[in-house]
């Protein structure tokens, strides 16, 4: 009632929670008078972004992945962009977000032992331990605890996410009266569900516990010290194992343990905070005078100064009866209360009273005015209480603000003669004036994906700029927008969508996956749940450092992986090839089989040029030398006899390998790579040997070279060589068809990896062509035609994505108890040499635009 005290201690909250609120003063009000509707909210001055990018950012988000080409076709109104975002709300990716979202929330991942196995009231569970305890091995137990840890930790988010994919109201994320469970918890908790035999241990399934047995129903038959006892069941489970959503999940339970001077507080706490958006702590001023302080009259219960939050706090805490301190309903026993209040340690009379179920020197279990009279299921109960107050609905949009919008709701400011405080208050009033409109939504059909969809709707999330000036600083204080920044697990998930790679992250042959984005979570602005418990928001050192290190490992690997498929497969390099170069007219890749000096073979190809300054040229892409210190003991050399040219009309210029108008590429060490012998040819230990030439004519010309090879025993294969003819022109100007395909190239980078539309003359894709130049011109200094700079491994699947099963076979195995492979170095080189081939000098170009 009205007239109540936890009424009285509601109304005290919201009136301190609120006092600060003064509905005739705007930002930039200019007017004693009030605002005018314009200035009352500066959402109205904001250009939202095109709906293609609010879908392609929405689907990273949601999905991990890119939209497809019908998605973005599809999204010509906001009707149809809606549609699109709810069809993005389902799959394991749109799990994994609402899991990682809860958490966020909830720091579940950072609950200590949710679930403790040393109590044979899980008796099936506790067996399972005495017997690997008994087997004295230690990695059994080890083994045991870590399948259990994870599965348990993760339960309560994928609650969530079953309650939202599946379009349940929102509410039983607190009401649902069963658990999520996987086949591991399903079968050591007795649980109901049904799982195949072969199903996934990351298939989680509504589920109630059918294993939980009393006290009562157990007898121990052997006592042994360390938890090793042995039981029997004498008795059945407990039936109907009051389950009540989120609130009884064991690992919310387990993050806000509960105490014997808690009594828990602190799970009331954080119910109130996150499910009726409440924050009891800053609802009033602690009392630090040395009168409270001393108080010893009970003062929760008597203090007026402890009572404003007590009288509220304490009644919530009293639902959360039956579960004590190990996360167990009433400890299999009779009740959970906490043994010094039942048996004092210094002899004083307890007010315990057999039967009782709460402490007697605290409030009865309750909401505000409302009374919970049940005994067993009081969460139960308290949730139903929660999710009909109107608070729960705008408390479930604050919940989800960050997740969607990368970024932390505004506090209320507290003191207005601080700088700028008028611009901070009416971003934290927009924000809350915006949390009103999502609860709306929500509370139409309890669909959670209705007000998901509002909110990346909103200019919280799809703002792109603003028409006015008006409300500039109260704009840059709410930091709305589509600029956030991304969870380390946004990260990786965007990172293997848009370029395929898996960075410093690999497969176990478990098929577990060992993912650096989570070793350097903390590092890269996450959470660890535990000690850090709030995700960055702004770029640190340390951050960028990480990224320049992710960003120039994966440049590479997303290169080789592109090329390595058929232009019609890729999603990066669709308009150019490897051989695709500005001022190149024609190129091929020749085996030369050639076993000795003199045993020249003929080689050719054909291209069509324009008149002009021409360079033609031969370079030994696969050089060997087995160098002991002072010689090669083991080499392979090429031999150039002759180049001939014949232009489109049939006139033929040839030219003897040791012409003087040959020039070589100069190596490392300053010296050529080329030398013209007497007997007329020309010997390469490697490098490139280059002619120029002045064309004449337009059209296409015939370029034949006679080349033999010596061989090195120790190495299987001829020799490898690329023939080539290109323009003199200046690299940076020329507008030949290549260097054109190049900057279109480049333009489509620039939309699929940051959805940014520029055209091929944009200055933005002249800087990148700029970048690609000068590495293309350093492409013959820092490598021959091999790209070994290029770290394959940090790619943990780039082998598993382009390789198949077979091949792999050739140079991976897993030793018998091990979950990690072993590789056969030599026979990886094989692959390695694919992907890392780059006769052209082309990878080495791209990587430094990827970069």
């Amino acid at each position: 009632s009205q007239d109540s005290e936890g009424y009285e201690a509601f109304e005290r909250v919201i009136a301190a929670i609120n006092e600060l609120d003064n509905p005739t003063y705007y930002a930039f009000s200019g007017s004693s008078e009030g605002p005018s509707a314009r200035q009352a909210s500066f959402l109205t001055e904001v250009t939202l972004e095109p709906r293609e990018s609010t879908l392609r950012r929405a689907a990273l988000l949601l999905q991990g992945r890119m939209p497809t080409s019908e998605e973005r076709e599809a999204v010509d109104s906001d009707d149809e962009l809606r549609k699109s975002l709810l069809d993005l709300m389902q799959g394991e990716a749109f799990r994994e977000f609402v899991v990682t979202g809860v958490n966020d929330r909830l720091l579940i991942e950072g609950a200590d032992t949710p679930l403790d196995i040393n109590f044979p009231m899980w008796f099936k569970l506790y067996n399972r331990k005495v017997q690997y305890a008994l087997d004295e091995d230690p990695n059994n137990d080890f083994t045991l605890n870590n399948q259990l840890r994870d599965p348990i930790r993760r339960a309560g988010g994928e609650l969530f996410a079953y309650v939202i994919e599946n379009n349940k109201p929102y509410s039983e994320v607190l009401t649902a009266d069963y658990m999520m469970m996987n086949t591991f918890l399903n079968q050591w908790l007795e649980g109901s569900a049904n799982f195949g035999v072969d199903e996934s241990p990351s298939v989680y399934k509504p589920s109630r516990i059918g294993g939980y047995y009393p006290r009562s129903s157990l007898n121990r038959l052997v006592e042994r010290v360390n938890s090793n006892s042995t039981y029997e069941l004498t008795g059945p489970p407990m039936a109907n194992y009051p389950h009540a959503g989120i609130l009884g999940d064991f690992g919310f339970l387990g993050r806000y343990p509960t105490t014997a001077t808690n009594r828990n507080r602190a799970r009331a706490r954080w119910a109130f905070y996150h499910f009726l958006g409440i924050d009891i702590e800053k609802s009033s001023q602690r009392p630090t005078d040395e009168a409270s302080l001393s108080d010893r009259n009970n003062p929760t219960m008597n203090n007026p100064n402890c009572t404003v939050c007590h009288a509220l706090l304490d009644p919530v805490a009293g639902a959360f009866q039956n579960w004590d301190e190990f996360n167990h309903f009433r400890n299999g026993g009779s009740d959970a209360l906490d043994r010094f209040y039942k048996n004092p340690e210094d002899g004083t009379r307890s007010l315990y009273q057999y039967g009782d179920l709460w402490y007697r020197d605290m409030r009865s279990p309750g909401l505000f005015d409302k009374k919970i009279e049940e005994r067993d299921a009081t969460l139960r109960d308290l949730a139903e209480l929660i999710v009909d107050d109107p608070a729960f609905l705008s408390a479930t949009a604050k919940f989800w603000w960050p997740s969607v919008f990368g970024k932390p709701l505004l506090d209320k400011p507290a003191v207005e003669s601080d700088q700028g405080y008028a611009s901070k208050y009416a971003a934290y009033q927009a924000q809350q004036d915006s949390i009103d409109e999502f609860a709306a939504v929500l509370a139409k059909r309890m669909s959670a994906k209705d007000m998901l969809v509002e909110m990346i709707m909103s200019p919280w999330f799809s703002g792109e700029s603003v028409t006015s000036y008006a409300f500039n600083e109260a704009q840059y204080e709410a930091q709305f927008g589509s600029k956030q920044l991304l969870t380390p697990e946004q990260l990786g998930r965007k990172t293997r969508a848009l370029t395929g790679v898996s960075w410093r992250s690999n497969r176990r042959p478990s098929g577990e996956m060992y993912s650096a984005y989570e070793t350097f979570s903390v590092l890269l602005g996450g959470i660890d749940s535990e000690a850090v418990t709030s995700r960055a928001t702004e770029l640190t050192p340390t951050m960028t450092s990480i990224l320049m290190t992710h960003a120039t490992e994966s440049a590479c690997p997303a290169v080789v992986r592109q090329f390595a498929k058929p232009i019609e497969e890729r999603t990066l390099f669709s308009f150019v090839e490897e051989s695709t170069l500005p001022l190149l007219h024609g190129a091929q890749s020749f085996t030369v089989l050639s076993e000795e000096l003199g045993d020249w073979k003929t080689q050719s190809f054909a291209a069509e040029a324009n008149a002009g300054a021409k360079t033609i040229a031969i370079k030994f892409t696969n050089p060997y030398c087995d160098y002991d210190g002072t010689k090669c003991l083991d080499q392979r050399l090429l031999f150039v006899d002759s180049i001939t040219v014949t232009s489109p009309s049939g006139k033929v210029d040839s030219f003897k390998g040791n012409d003087s108008r040959f020039r070589s590429s100069i190596n490392s060490n300053g010296y050529q790579d080329c030398y013209g012998e007497s007997q007329g040819y020309s010997k390469c230990y490697n490098g490139t040997l280059s002619l120029d030439l002045d064309t004449q004519e337009v059209g296409r010309y015939q370029i034949e070279a006679s080349l033999s090879g010596q061989l090195a025993p120790s190495r299987n294969g001829y020799l490898e060589v690329v023939m080539s003819i290109e323009s003199n022109e200046n690299l940076l100007t020329t507008t030949t068809p290549n260097a054109t395909a190049i900057r279109n190239q480049i333009g489509k980078l620039f939309e699929v990896l940051h959805g940014a539309d520029f055209g091929a003359n944009s200055e933005a894709v002249a800087q990148v062509y700029e970048i690609f130049a000068a590495a293309l011109s350093k492409a013959s200094e820092a490598h021959n035609g091999m790209f070994y700079q290029c770290v394959l491994y940090r790619d943990g699947l780039i082998y598993d994505d382009n390789l198949s099963q077979s091949e792999l076979d050739t140079f991976r195995y897993v030793n018998p108890g091990e979950d990690w492979f072993q590789e056969n170095w030599d026979a990886k080189k094989v692959f390695e040499d694919a992907f890392r081939a780059d006769p052209y000098g082309s990878k080495y170009a791209w990587t430094a635009v990827m970069m």
